[in-house]
């Protein structure tokens, strides 16, 4: 890697960082509706909760998208990066991230899920796997289960 990828690599993960340590339901109450939300509210707390109260819904979930999105922002850059220098590793991570969160929601949802056969399945060739799909549930349930890069196809 040259100094200049480097120093492009170093300069995203300095904004990733920055943009985490932001507090955006601090200022933006300041900068929107000129209220310090620190001295409104009874704790102290500039958290969206305290926005939501004393600003009102538009601003509350103005702030609670983009305290959420300081978090999402840095694994985006980082994604971006991987796909610049290698591709595929790209896409098996976007893989990894989306399957994570795929279980997380299959957790929520209370589902439990049994994978009989998993040892049969080839990692060394392509495999087309043809489901009789019940809803668009199924692909939160399955797409984790199979190994290596993964798209779905269906009609209408």
């Amino acid at each position: 890697m040259d100094i200049s990828s480097f120093a492009r690599c170093a300069a995203y993960a300095a904004f990733g960082f920055a943009c985490g340590g932001v507090m955006f339901c601090r200022f933006m109450p300041l900068l929107l509706a000129k209220k310090d939300i620190t001295k409104l509210s009874s704790d102290g707390n500039p958290g969206s909760a305290n926005v939501f109260i004393n600003c009102g819904i538009p601003l509350g979930l103005l702030c609670l998208f983009l305290d959420m999105f300081k978090g999402f922002l840095p694994v985006l850059l980082a994604e971006w990066i991987i796909g610049k220098f290698n591709p595929k590793l790209k896409a098996k991570s976007s893989k990894a991230l989306v399957g994570w969160g795929f279980r997380c929601i299959g957790h929520l949802a209370g589902t439990k899920l049994i994978v009989l056969g998993r040892e049969n399945i080839p990692t060394d060739t392509a495999v087309l796997y043809v489901g009789n799909h019940r809803s668009f549930f199924d692909i939160v349930l399955t797409l984790s289960c199979f190994p290596g890069i993964t798209g779905y196809v269906a009609k209408k």
